[in-house]
């Protein structure tokens, strides 16, 4: 009766777990060629499988990773299947590739020269070496130290010599056009003595930069040791099956979630282990610039000293920064309020901005009249007077703009010179209106100056600007 229930048990459970479902297969590149490199990728639903079975039948290669790394030595369409399991059940599908040729290399690489520094290096120095080449491309590199039992495929070649004496480095080039080999000759000196090791080496901190990454992002990670020089550097970040001996270690992930970077270091007195935990966010969506697709005017066609209102329509991001020039003052906001102090075709110009970048756009504004006289009961020959001065703040305007305009009798002002305190635009000599504009709230003052050759008159207001 127990045994009964406990597979009773174990039948329910897995009823419970939802099998894994493959929602589609993709592999890049799309259509390889012929020994290129393969990598293959599954996206999923359902529960979470526990075992990934890869199979390449055409090339017998099989594998349990995530991503999945093959390839094919002969052309034609080529099936990879993908089988995952877990307690609820398992899924099975495939995905066919069309292999096509590849191209022959147009010729071989020819070794004209190789050099390694220094020329003449002593035991256990650093020794890199490098290769001057003609004709085709290479496809591999592969250089010996037979020595020291040393190979590698890096340009340059790094390697060192345990003794002294005469020794050779040679290097083999191929690609599918054909292969060069060429040697040289190190003599390697004596090294002064050096002290021993004293102790093994020791990891007391890792760091990576950034600190919480998004997926995709490079990631640079560090380490700060005492102790002995360590001979040898493994860092491994087994979630995306990346490792390396770099000092910096760069790699990257591909998922979020929390992930595990290790590291140890070791030499001939011992070795240490150590790992950090970095948290993985979602990659953020690039930000659209925004597109300015027209500016209007209104009134379209002023006289001079009209007061003008310009807006934009603009698509794409949202802008988060508006530059207005053209008139009599330049604007910050969506909306540009401002005047023309002479009559002609004017150009009021629009940039909006936002982090993702910038547009700008112009249009041409005509203005008509000659320009305004202020007071029709003014005498010439006499000075200018200021009889009223009155500015106004209006509410629903952006970077507390505010509209001022003064009436002026006796004599006709060949000058109007405006100023004030706290403000983004200075001061500015226009006609009996003028708008500035603030860049805090509070109360401001501002003067104008009316001149004539006859004479000059001053007068100045305060407003709270909110």
């Amino acid at each position: 009766g127990e045994a009964i229930t406990r597979a009773a048990l174990t039948v329910n459970r897995a009823q419970e777990e939802n099998p894994p479902t493959i929602d589609s297969i993709s592999c890049t590149p799309s259509s390889p060629k012929v020994d290129e490199d393969v990598t293959c990728r599954a996206v999923l639903s359902g529960g979470a499988p526990t075992t990934w079975a890869w199979d390449n039948p055409q090339e017998g290669l099989s594998g349990s990773n995530i991503p999945f790394f093959t390839l094919f030595r002969s052309t034609g369409d080529k099936t990879i299947s993908l089988t995952v399991t877990n307690d609820g059940g398992s899924d099975t599908e495939s995905i066919t590739v069309t292999v096509e040729a590849t191209e022959p290399a147009a010729n071989p690489p020819v070794i004209d020269s190789i050099s390694c520094a220094p020329a003449n290096p002593k035991v256990s120095d650093d020794v890199t070496c490098r290769a001057e080449l003609s004709g085709g491309t290479p496809d591999t590199w592969a250089w010996d130290n037979p020595r020291e039992g040393l190979r590698g495929n890096n340009i340059p070649f790094f390697t060192l010599f345990r003794s002294a004496g005469d020794r050779t480095i040679s290097l083999t080039v191929t690609n599918d056009g054909g292969s060069d080999t060429e040697s040289i000759t190190v003599t390697v000196e004596a090294a002064e003595p050096t002290e021993p090791a004293v102790d093994a080496p020791t990891i007391d901190s890792i760091s990576c930069t950034p600190a919480s990454p998004k997926v995709n992002d490079n990631v640079t990670c560090r380490a700060t040791l005492s102790g002995g020089t360590p001979t040898s550097w493994a860092w491994d970040n087994p979630q995306e099956g990346l490792s390396g001996s770099n000092i910096p270690f760069f790699t990257l992930f591909r998922s979020t979630g929390s992930k595990t970077i290790s590291l140890t270091v070791s030499n001939a007195d011992g070795s240490d282990s150590d790992s950090i935990t970095v948290t993985v966010e979602t990659a953020t969506p690039p930000v659209e610039a925004p597109t300015i697709d027209s500016i209007s005017c209104t009134p379209s066609s002023p006289e001079v000293d009209d007061s003008v209102t310009c807006t934009a329509s603009i698509s794409g991001g949202a802008a988060t920064f508006w530059s207005w020039s053209g008139g009599e003052s330049s604007g910050r906001s969506e909306s540009y309020r401002t005047s023309f102090g002479s009559a002609g075709a004017k150009t009021v110009s629009l940039t909006a901005s936002n982090a993702g970048g910038s547009d700008s756009e112009s249009i041409t504004v005509t203005v008509t009249g000659a320009e305004p006289v202020t007071d029709t009961g003014t005498t010439a020959g006499q000075p200018p007077q200021i009889t009223s001065f009155d500015c106004t703040q209006d509410p629903e305007e952006e970077h507390y703009e505010v509209e001022c305009t003064a009436f002026v009798i006796d004599g006709d002002p060949s000058s109007w010179t405006w100023s004030w305190s706290d403000s983004d635009g200075g001061s500015s000599t226009t006609s009996y209106a003028y708008v500035p504009f603030f860049s805090s709230p509070g109360t401001k003052t501002i003067s104008l100056t009316v001149t004539n050759p006859s004479g000059s008159d001053s007068d100045s207001t305060t407003i709270t600007v909110k």
